[in-house]
C-alpha cells in the first residue's frame, strides 16, 4: 500500500508539472512559478478563503472520484497564473492533539487530502492561522514538507518567529511576488516565538517592519499580505482593522488578503490598493444554522506595471451537506454580490460595478494612488 501511495504521488507531481510547466528550479531570489498558459504581460491570480479538508468535508471527498470534488470551480481556479487559499488544517498522520480546544474544532486531515488541493489548481496556501498547530509542531512540519513535495507553496509558519515571518518570493512571468502572512491572537492559536514553532503573531510592528524590509530590498514587483484576523461570524470588519490595513499599504504592500471570520465581509480600495477583509469559507462544514458560512467568493485579480489593474468578484455557493464550492447562479448570485457591495460601504462608498454574474472595479479606481 505504501509503495502504491508513493507511485501515485510521483505520478501526480509529474502530471502537475506537465499541465502547467511550473518549474521547481530555484531562481537567485525567487522560486519560479512560470506559466505557459498565456504570453500576455498581465498576471492573473485567483484568491479564495478558508479551506478545511477534514471532518465531514473529508468524508465527502472520499465519496468522490479523485478529480471531481472541485469539478465546478477547478477550471476557473486553475486557469490563473497563480491561485491562493488559506489552508485551515494540518495535513498529517502524526502529532498529538492540543488540549486547549474542543475535540470537534481540533483539526488534522489525512495527507491524501492534499492531492485535492493540487487537483483544484492551488499554487500557494497560507498556514498562518489558529489551526495549523492543532496537532503540534510535528504535524505542522509534516504539512510543510508534504506541500513542498507536491509543489504547493506555503507561507506563514516556521520553527520560530524569525522563520515564520520570512517572505515567500515567487517568480511569475518574469515578475516577482512577495507573500507575507500573520495570525491574530485568536482562540486556540499557538503562535511562534523566539524558540517555539508556529505562525507569526499579527502585530502592527511586525507587519510594518517586514513589509518595509521587502520594499527596501527592491526585489519584489508586488507585495501581498495575508492576515488571519477579525471576529468570527461578523459580517462587518472593525475600524481598527481599517486603520492597520491603511498603514500596511502605506508602508509598501499592494494588497491585503483577509480570512478567519468564515463569512463574507467588505472590500475596500485604499489609494487604488485592495483590502479584502474576509473571503469567507471556500470548503467547510460548519453548522447549517450559520447560513452565512455557506456563501463565498472567488476574487480574480490582474496584475500589471501599476500593481493591481483588474479586480473582479465572483459569487460562490457551498451546498449544504455537500461542502464542495460551486459558482452561484441566478438570484442566489445576485444576493451574494449585493451583500458584498453593501458590506463594502460601511466606511466608504463602494466602487463596485455589476457585470454579467460578477462585480468589478473600474480601472480609474485602481489607478488612483493618492
Amino acid at each position: 500500500m505504501l509503495i502504491f501511495f508513493y507511485i501515485l504521488l510521483m505520478l501526480l507531481i509529474f502530471l502537475s508539472c506537465e499541465k502547467t510547466d511550473k518549474s521547481l528550479l530555484k531562481e537567485p531570489e525567487a522560486e519560479s512559478r512560470e506559466s505557459t498558459q498565456t504570453k500576455s504581460p498581465s498576471i492573473t491570480m485567483k484568491i479564495v478563503g478558508d479551506i478545511l479538508t477534514t471532518r465531514n468535508v473529508y468524508k465527502k471527498m472520499q465519496g468522490h472520484r479523485f478529480d471531481d470534488f472541485y469539478q465546478y470551480v477547478k477550471a476557473f481556479i486553475s486557469d490563473a497564473d497563480l491561485s491562493f487559499a488559506n489552508l485551515e488544517n494540518p495535513l498529517s498522520e502524526i502529532g498529538k492533539a492540543t488540549d486547549i480546544k474542543k475535540e470537534n474544532i481540533t483539526f488534522r486531515a489525512p495527507t491524501q487530502s492534499a492531492f485535492r488541493l493540487l487537483d483544484a489548481g492551488f499554487d500557494i496556501v497560507s498556514l498562518a492561522n489558529n489551526h495549523i498547530m492543532d496537532y503540534g509542531p510535528d504535524a505542522m512540519f509534516e504539512t510543510m514538507a508534504l506541500l513542498d513535495l507536491i509543489q504547493i507553496r506555503w507561507i506563514g509558519t516556521g520553527a520560530n518567529e524569525i522563520e515564520a515571518r520570512l517572505p515567500r518570493y515567487l517568480r511569475v512571468k518574469n515578475k516577482i511576488i512577495a507573500f507575507l502572512a500573520y495570525c491574530d491572537e485568536i482562540y486556540g492559536a499557538q503562535l511562534a516565538d523566539k524558540n517555539s514553532p508556529g505562525p507569526p503573531l499579527l502585530t502592527k510592528k511586525a507587519v510594518l517592519e517586514d513589509v518595509f524590509k521587502v520594499k527596501q530590498r527592491k526585489i519584489a514587483d508586488y507585495i501581498f499580505v495575508s492576515l488571519h484576523w477579525g471576529p468570527e461570524m461578523m459580517i462587518h470588519h472593525k475600524r481598527d482593522q481599517v486603520d492597520l490595513a491603511h498603514e500596511i499599504l502605506d508602508t509598501g504592500a499592494d494588497m491585503i488578503i483577509g480570512h478567519h471570520p468564515h463569512v463574507l465581509q467588505g472590500i475596500e480600495f485604499y489609494k487604488g490598493k485592495p483590502i479584502i477583509y474576509s473571503l469567507g469559507n471556500f470548503t467547510f462544514d460548519m453548522d447549517t444554522k450559520w447560513t452565512e458560512t455557506y456563501r463565498s467568493m472567488i476574487v480574480s485579480v490582474g496584475l500589471g506595471d501599476r500593481g493591481v489593474e483588474r479586480f473582479e468578484v465572483y459569487p460562490v455557493r457551498i451546498p449544504y451537506f455537500k461542502y464542495y464550492p460551486t459558482l452561484a447562479k441566478g438570484e442566489d448570485a445576485k444576493e451574494i454580490l449585493k451583500d458584498i457591495i453593501d458590506r463594502s460601504s460601511i466606511y466608504y462608498e463602494s466602487p463596485f460595478i455589476y457585470g454579467e454574474g460578477f462585480i468589478y472595479v473600474d480601472q480609474e479606481v485602481l489607478a488612483k494612488k493618492e
